[in-house]
């Protein structure tokens, strides 16, 4: 598992919109984890070339960070979706933590 800090997630991938839901939580970012919305999650984890685009949002003991994949197990606020592919940085059997700038 590789740890990295908010700022070079947010250096190394661009975050898509929700174009579902224009009042949606981080900036307008953060997919639901219901409805519509995880209905577009589970279509890009369908499409083997779109599912390194997801993140999921956790809430854990108070602290919140972004996990790379998509994570229904885990006690999760959201998804994220970016632009890129993380296999476009890292290896396809890596997984990543992004802690969020206020835990640091």
């Amino acid at each position: 598992m590789i740890t990295i800090p908010e700022p070079e997630f947010h250096e190394m991938f661009d975050i898509e919109l929700n174009h579902l839901n224009v009042y949606a939580m981080f900036g307008g970012n953060m997919f639901e984890a219901k409805g519509e919305d995880l209905a577009y999650i589970e279509a890009l984890l369908r499409n083997p070339d779109q599912r390194g685009r997801v993140w999921t949002i956790v809430a854990d003991n108070g602290l919140m960070y972004y996990r790379s994949g998509f994570h229904p197990e885990l006690d999760r606020f959201g998804y994220l979706v970016t632009a890129q592919s993380i296999y476009e940085h890292f290896d396809d059997d890596d997984e990543v933590i992004v802690i969020m700038e206020e835990d640091l």
